[in-house]
């Protein structure tokens, strides 16, 4: 638990937001939702009740739930086994018949992600709190508490700030250590244990751990997943490094490229165009603008430089404590195009463009929604440097 973080806070704007969308009790299954509330790391299936008055329940595994104990400023941790009676669902089950919450609007996670570890309610989980709550009503609350965990106070951001920085120190080790000869997996190694020493807790991404990806493996079409491999960086590679840094639960994701030996007229263009459409986006990122329209706009700067089809569409992610790496996405299509960017957001600004053969450059940077626009919470500078 981090003492910059007042949690009660937190249970009380999360308690409004259920009055305002009619739920009388949450029952949590999503990694920020746990970590957001508990301001513990809770690595396995664990599942949280919060009535609209009482006392909050966890629920974790066996193995685990000491050092929870030890960690939250919750006082209610109880273990689960995956045995009748000790289940998690028939726990919160039994709460809430205890507590005459049977008949009441439950709000749960519902959804889907392609992430591995998002923590929406599996369909088995479901079926078994339908089937003991004959008379809840199950609603979803991901919008809700999303809307909630969005806005970042004080504390927040500054452990954002520092994990931002830890960051930067792994972009600083890369540029400080690349050389061809070494291994992508070796590159890698020397910038996690500068980030350890740094203060680094996790390099949480599901993609690998922190990421780099040499030569073509840069340049895959519409690509951002590049896991290091064995692959020797050689002389002429472009290369794209990518961290994600972990400080007291709170996250940032940060990305440099890297050109090893002189770049091609074809790599300055599109490097040239990159830098154009990443400036374009924090320039873009104000309160109240809607995020549909940054997207539009950096798209269109993309577009009319001739590498429209190039980019990926997605301009920006979410970031915050652990499992919160989604809310609110920069696009401009789908639900979320109308939502508008807010002061105390915390973003990653995203700018992805590939061309196999070529280059591919990659931005992902934190930044702060301010009441004047974006800004940057790393030191890392945009252009891609030549080494």
């Amino acid at each position: 638990m981090n003492v910059a973080i007042n949690y009660w806070k937190r249970v009380e704007n999360i308690r409004a937001a259920m009055e305002r969308n009619g739920f009388d009790v949450l029952v949590l299954t999503r990694n920020k939702e746990l970590t957001y509330i508990s301001g513990v790391f809770i690595p396995w299936r664990s599942a949280m009740v919060i009535p609209l008055d009482g006392e909050i329940q966890l629920y974790t595994v066996l193995s685990d739930a000491e050092r929870i104990k030890d960690e939250t400023w919750l006082e209610n941790v109880s273990v689960y086994a995956p045995v009748p009676t000790l289940t998690w669902t028939d726990q919160v089950i039994a709460y809430l018949k205890q507590n005459n919450l049977e008949k009441s609007t439950v709000g749960v996670n519902l959804g889907y992600t392609i992430r591995v570890n998002e923590g929406y309610l599996f369909a088995s989980e479901y079926e078994e709190l339908k089937s003991g709550l004959p008379d809840a009503e199950l609603k979803n609350a991901v919008q809700a508490l999303d809307e909630v965990i969005v806005i970042k106070e004080k504390g927040a951001i500054k452990l954002l700030r520092q994990a931002a920085a830890i960051a930067d120190v792994g972009i600083d080790t890369a540029l400080e250590t690349i050389n061809p000869g070494m291994s992508e997996t070796e590159l890698v190694g020397v910038i996690e244990e500068a980030m350890r020493r740094a203060g680094n807790q996790w390099a949480w991404a599901l993609t690998g751990g922190h990421e780099v990806g040499t030569g073509d493996r840069a340049t895959y079409h519409m690509g951002a997943t590049t896991p290091a491999t064995q692959r020797i960086i050689q002389h002429g590679d472009n290369v794209v490094v990518d961290l994600h840094s972990m400080y007291e639960t709170y996250l940032s994701d940060l990305t440099h490229n890297i050109i090893i030996g002189s770049p091609t007229s074809e790599q300055k263009k599109l490097a040239e165009v990159y830098v154009e459409a990443a400036n374009t986006l924090l320039d873009s990122m104000e309160p109240g603008v809607k995020v549909g329209d940054v997207a539009k706009k950096v798209s269109e700067t993309v577009t009319k430089a001739g590498y429209g089809s190039n980019v990926v569409q997605m301009f920006g992610h979410g970031i915050g404590a652990i499992g919160d790496e989604w809310y609110l996405p920069i696009i401009q299509y789908g639900p979320y195009s109308e939502k508008t960017l807010e002061p105390n957001m915390v973003e990653i600004a995203v700018c992805i463009l590939n061309k196999p053969g070529v280059a591919g450059y990659r931005l992902e940077y934190p930044v702060l929604i301010t009441k004047s626009g974006a800004e940057p919470l790393a030191k890392t500078p945009i252009e891609p440097t030549i080494i």
